[in-house]
């Protein structure tokens, strides 16, 4: 849990503006934490991209996903760094993550209606009604967390964690195809389109925004 609070005064401007501090935080987290934020906006953007989104729409996509997990800035460290399976106990206050992120954003000065804020809040939403924090399904589920659900999912099995080993792109898109409830149908058939030629090491760079992490 990151105890410095210098970067947590509230910031009035655009919602880059606002996360700045929030990523300069998820940095204190470690190096694997911000890489798999970064890949998971790009991805997020990628597949934007390819649902007919607009230049503004696909820049606060990105963000979203970006964002989508600083809410583990409030993980205690015991639980976001454990090298093994969490309890259940464990495992009821990390998935505390994705309240806790919408929580800090608005108090940093985001709009509470803002589709990121929205975003952070649901990325863990399930197409099936399976997911949290609050059980959504469908359509209900903000489009903006569909879309990060997926690339989320996509970078987290591809990385070793200590709880499981880093997979081969097929092995992702497999396991990806066997839990397709947890996903919106229609944006799952595109990723797997997007992904049918691509590799884990050109995925990312093709994304049109070349923006690394908010300014």
């Amino acid at each position: 849990m990151v105890n410095d609070t210098s970067l947590l005064t509230p910031v009035m401007g655009d919602p880059a503006t606002i996360a700045a501090p929030m990523y300069r935080l998820l940095t204190v987290r470690g190096a694997g934490l911000v890489e798999h934020s970064r890949r998971t906006g790009r991805l997020a953007r990628l597949l934007g991209q390819h649902h007919e989104m607009t230049a503004d729409q696909l820049a606060e996509l990105q963000l979203a996903g970006e964002m989508h997990d600083v809410g583990k800035i409030d993980i205690p460290d015991s639980i976001l760094l454990k090298p093994a399976r969490l309890d259940a106990d464990e495992w009821q206050q990390m998935q505390a993550h994705s309240a806790m992120g919408e929580h800090r954003l608005v108090a940093m000065g985001m709009d509470p209606a803002s589709p990121i804020v929205h975003a952070v809040r649901h990325h863990h939403e399930a197409y099936d009604g399976s997911g949290y924090p609050d059980g959504l399904a469908g359509e209900n589920i903000p489009l903006y967390a569909r879309i990060i659900s997926i690339a989320d999912s996509y970078d987290a099995i591809a990385s070793a964690r200590s709880y499981h080993r880093a997979r081969s792109h097929a092995e992702i898109l497999d396991i990806m195809r066997r839990q397709q409830h947890h996903y919106d149908p229609v944006l799952l058939k595109k990723f797997f389109g997007l992904m049918h030629f691509r590799t884990p090491d050109n995925i990312a760079a093709s994304a049109a925004d070349t923006s690394d992490q908010p300014n």
